[in-house]
């Protein structure tokens, strides 16, 4: 039986070159998904991804931190974050530069 999760995430082909994916690549594809990519004063390397219309303090607008470095096995996580979010997984792949 499948998981929610996985459903989330078809493609597992382009799933195993999401190595790839920066945090700018992130940052990018979440600002052209039309959310508020926000990020702590006295430049942290931590971007927080929200709902547009909250507040960044605003829990409610809150889907999540993406940061320099991120972390191989959280880039799925921020992946299906995305997805649960609404957004199409193809256009979502598109956006970050893995499918053409």
């Amino acid at each position: 039986l499948m998981d929610m999760a996985d459903e989330l995430i078809e493609r597992k082909d382009l799933l195993r070159q999401i190595d790839r994916v920066t945090c700018d690549d992130w940052i990018r594809a979440a600002k052209a998904c039309g959310f508020l990519v926000t990020q702590r004063r006295g430049g942290s390397s931590h971007y927080r991804i929200g709902r547009n219309g909250f507040p960044p303090e605003d829990f409610k607008g809150y889907i999540i931190v993406v940061y320099e470095h991120i972390h191989k096995q959280d880039k799925p996580k921020v992946f299906r974050k995305f997805r649960q979010e609404g957004i199409e997984e193809d256009v979502l792949w598109k956006l970050l530069g893995l499918l053409k």
